[in-house]
């Protein structure tokens, strides 16, 4: 089902964005899941400039290999900006100072940048938190020029990067991530927040709750083969945003219909779930990117086919706005697209609660649990990925098993595995802007 109003305007919401709604098989439970798709075509032309504030750890444990990644990857990042785009560096350790102001990437500036960054140091503890405050200062300020200034013709968006290896010295993740959202409440701040994380000892828990809370991604970067496709991934897509906010509504069109579960909610920077709607906010769309919505109804025994039964409203940068209207399906018979996204839904938040039993001990609740998704999936399921979905519950079961392993590395590569896969689809790169990227990419 692909929306498909006409509009004379070619740049209208509706003829930029395209909407599909999918009705799901009757996989684990009575409920009926529903996907809601939403993607825009794939494009070259750069639909945006870029300030871009990386925050990077200086601590005395970024010595080494991991300096070597991390000077590597601030060449990558400036090897990608034009002219019209803006850079700012800022250093942590046990404190945070500008090491270089937000400035537009000429040629001379590029090289000027460039040398800097030869010379970064290491040094003292890690205090995250005082990176992230000095970045959002930054955004707030930014931000009040332009209340003051003309609107522009390009569209500007805002991103902060952080790189690190390691914990907070003093802050645990909550006081961090509630630090975050407090500075940033009310102020109507259009970032987004993407983390790097380097090594195998950095704290997984907090980098990935950081990137959910401003719809950025987490990226857990082990050897530097790794850098050209996360970088390329995380600054293309400020580079080819289209809308820079986006709100999506669902709203029942039946008393007699329950909202039972919304996947992924947690991972939604704003979130609001009522009796009979819900809605979430994108802080971005990207060119080519698919975003997708699963949920859970439990709907009334009878239905006529084709009957309507929630309503989908989308609304772009509070200008423009289209709805889309879900009816009800009879399906069966092998695993669709539907199927697919549900099951792999599933799959992630079953890692994600045996996570939180093993941090409890409930360790016979947890194998249980993954035992049963196991056998779930050896039996009723003869999908593409069923080997891959197999291969990650035996990795993950292997690293419970082993507290050693668990604490060392398996915490980290399951948290990074659970959150790229599920806000990721597709591929790494969505469009062919990043594709195109790569062969700039410093040798």
């Amino acid at each position: 089902m692909e929306y498909s109003k006409p509009t004379d305007n070619p740049n209208s919401l509706e003829k930029k964005l395209n909407i599909s709604i999918l009705q799901s098989q009757k996989l684990f439970n009575k409920n009926t899941t529903f996907v809601i798709s939403l993607s825009s075509q794939d494009k070259f032309e750069r639909e945006s400039d870029v300030d871009l504030i990386c925050v990077i750890d200086i601590s005395g444990s970024m010595k080494g290999k991991k300096l070597t990644q991390l000077k590597y990857s601030l060449k990558a990042i400036i090897s990608f900006m034009t002219p019209k785009d803006r850079l700012c560096i800022i250093l942590f350790n046990d404190k945070a100072d500008i090491y270089l102001d937000l400035a537009f990437m000429t040629d001379e500036t590029k090289k000027l940048y460039l040398e800097k960054i030869e010379k970064i140091k290491v040094r003292g503890g890690t205090n995250i938190l005082s990176g992230l405050t000095k970045a959002l200062e930054i955004i707030k300020e930014e931000k009040k020029k332009e209340n003051n200034n003309e609107p522009m013709e390009q569209m500007r968006v805002k991103s902060v990067m952080l790189l690190s290896d390691g914990y907070d010295n003093d802050y645990d993740t909550d006081e961090i991530t509630e630090e975050v959202k407090k500075i940033t409440k009310g102020q109507h701040l259009s970032f987004t927040l993407h983390t790097f994380g380097y090594g195998d000892d950095y704290d997984s828990n907090l980098m990935s709750k950081l990137a959910i809370i401003r719809d950025g991604s987490f990226f857990a970067i082990e050897n530097i083969d790794k850098i050209q496709d996360y970088f390329v991934n995380a600054l293309g897509g400020c580079m080819s945003i289209i809308y820079s906010e986006v709100k999506i509504k669902v709203k029942m069109l039946k008393n007699d219909i329950k909202i039972q579960k919304v996947f992924g909610q947690d991972k939604l920077f704003e979130f609001e779930l009522k009796n009979d709607s819900f809605s979430f906010n994108n802080l971005q769309i990207i060119a080519g990117k698919e975003y997708t919505y699963t949920f859970e109804l439990e709907l009334p025994d009878i239905l006529a086919i084709n009957e309507n039964i929630f309503e989908v409203e989308i609304l772009a940068d509070n200008l423009e706005k289209f709805t889309e209207i879900g009816k009800y399906k009879v399906v069966g018979g092998g695993f669709s697209i539907a199927d697919e996204e549900y099951l792999k839904n599933k799959l992630y938040e079953t890692l994600a609660e045996a996570m939180v039993l093993k941090e409890k001990n409930q360790n016979e609740k947890m194998n249980a649990m993954l035992k049963n998704m196991k056998n779930w999936i050896e039996k009723n399921y003869d999908g593409i990925n069923k080997e891959t979905y197999l291969k990650k519950l035996n990795e993950a079961m292997g690293y419970f098993k082993d507290a050693q392993s668990y604490n060392r590395i398996g915490r980290t590569r399951i948290t990074a595995d659970i959150y790229e896969n599920q806000l990721r689809r597709g591929g790494i790169y969505s469009n062919c802007m990043q594709h195109n990227m790569v062969s700039s990419m410093p040798k």
